[in-house]
This record gives C-alpha cells, structure tokens and sequence, in this order.
C-alpha cells in the first residue's frame, strides 16, 4: 500500500513537534494507508526530547528509517542531515530552507508518480527557502 506522506516542514519550527505530537496522541491510528514522514531524522529525535522520550533510529534502505519512540513507530524518508543542535528554533535558515524545499520537490514527485497516496504538508518558512536562492513563492505552486 502507498504511503501518505508528511513533509516535516521547518526544522526550527513547530512541524517536527506536530508530527511527533499527532503520534503520541495516536491520531495516526484511524489511518487506513502507512505513514511516512519526508524530513530530518536528527531533527525528529530532537524534537522527542520536548516530550521528554528518547527514540532509536533503525536503518530499512537508503534514507529511509524506522524512528522508534517506545511502542510508538515512525517510517522516515531522510533528504537531510541538519544538526540539530546548532539550529536556533524560530530563527530563518538557510540550511533549513535547502532542506524544506528538498522534501516539498521529492513528496510532489511521488506523488506525481503515483508512488504516493497523498500529501500533507507541516509549516514552512518562505523567507528561509528563498534566502537559500530558491524560489519559492508556496506549497501550491510547487
């Protein structure tokens, strides 16, 4: 079955913890398609200790990974490999802006492809991207 996709959004902003948030409160469960997450791996688990829960990373093919956070599983398509530790949360980044593009392009391309079942897209920062020199004016005109 074709995956939904999420793309994780800004990595200094609130998406990763809204992810993370939905699937602690088991608001993925009622989902008849699996999920996965387009973003940051790094950025996921950082955002986990908000919630005070340490994950482990489990390695299923190239960029894809299964974060896993007690009895709770995430299915994450890796494009980046930020450190997470040297963001600043809130702030524009032009790291993170190559980044959010890069996971927008490649969930519409599966989309497009047909190798998705639909798409779902946290918040970005359009300032972010276009400092990175992307331009991007939204989600929709991609």
């Amino acid at each position: 079955m074709q995956p939904l996709l999420v793309t994780m959004g800004d990595p200094t902003g609130i998406g990763p913890e809204l992810i993370l948030k939905a699937l602690f409160d088991r608001a993925f469960e009622a989902l008849q398609t699996p999920l996965r997450v387009v973003g940051d791996v790094g950025v996921l688990l950082q955002a986990a200790k908000i919630f005070g829960v340490r994950g482990d990373v489990h390695p299923e093919a190239e960029n894809l990974f299964i974060l896993r956070f007690g009895e709770f599983c995430l299915e994450v398509e890796a494009l980046s490999q930020l450190a997470p530790d040297q963001l600043q949360y809130g702030q524009p980044d032009v790291l993170c802006g190559r980044a959010m593009a890069a996971y927008v392009e490649r969930a519409a391309t599966l989309c497009l492809e047909g190798s998705a079942a639909g798409l779902v897209t946290c918040p970005i920062n359009k300032a972010a991207i276009n400092a990175a020199g992307i331009r991007f004016p939204g989600h929709t005109e991609l």
